[in-house]
């Protein structure tokens, strides 16, 4: 995933997000688009979600994969026919097509989103466990975890074979436990709308404008063309009548 988090064994790691809401204007101001295109393969449950771009361009990256290799990656659920990664055939055509993704050759029809959410992150770590907070972690999980279960005989060994060595512990559990904490850095969030700065409006008031500047016709002008219109048409009348 290109927006992944990677953490680590051994550390504690804090994970803050920021909710940030783009708002675009449709055509003609901009190509975004609310609606997946209808030739990728994306399941009908996930049409339901609003339309992101980021998903668009992985179907369609799928979509060239079973135009061109016959099989799907592993990232459509539900998926029949997934690429057989033990032939060689189907690996270097599976790599060629990625090539091509990243290359931008593929022509995926995905445009920009017109209502877009995306999450700023921020990520910090510490070394964790302590040596100090072994003996608690150690007490913690015997007490929690099922006498029956793998953990349970796993932490029996590493007490049997490092003969309950507080620093050795300490090393054994920052090779193989990570603590995360994930939370919003605040509860509001960024929204960041465009609007139109030149619309129909100001284009009929500008055409308005410039023809009262150049012809001098302006608004008064049109009445006064319709009133003698109608006075013409008026007398018209009149001299029928008689």
């Amino acid at each position: 995933m290109d927006n992944a988090i990677v953490v680590q064994p051994g550390v504690y790691s804090h994970v803050g997000i920021k909710r940030v809401r783009i708002r675009r204007l449709p055509p003609p101001y901009s190509v975004c688009t609310r609606t997946f295109p209808t030739e990728y393969p994306i399941p009908e449950e996930k049409k339901i979600f609003r339309y992101n771009q980021q998903m668009c361009l992985r179907y369609c990256e799928q979509y060239h994969l079973y135009e061109k290799c016959g099989c799907y990656d592993r990232f459509i659920t539900g998926a029949n026919d997934l690429c057989p990664w033990q032939e060689e055939e189907v690996v270097s055509c599976v790599y060629a097509v990625r090539e091509a993704m990243h290359n931008g050759s593929l022509g995926c029809q995905c445009p920009i989103a017109c209502v877009d959410d995306y999450y700023e992150t921020s990520v910090s770590g510490s070394r964790w466990p302590t040596t100090d907070f072994v003996p608690y972690m150690l007490h913690f999980m015997l007490e929690q975890v099922e006498s029956n279960s793998s953990l349970y005989k796993w932490l029996g060994t590493q007490i049997q074979r490092t003969g309950l060595d507080v620093k050795e512990l300490g090393e054994v559990f920052r090779e193989e436990f990570v603590r995360l904490s994930v939370h919003y850095e605040t509860m509001s969030y960024e929204s960041i709308q465009f609007q139109a700065t030149y619309g129909w409006v100001q284009v009929i008031a500008d055409i308005g404008g410039y023809m009262g500047l150049f012809v001098g016709v302006c608004a008064m002008t049109g009445f006064e063309i319709i009133e003698y219109l109608i006075q013409i048409a008026s007398c018209r009348v009149e001299a029928k009548a008689n």
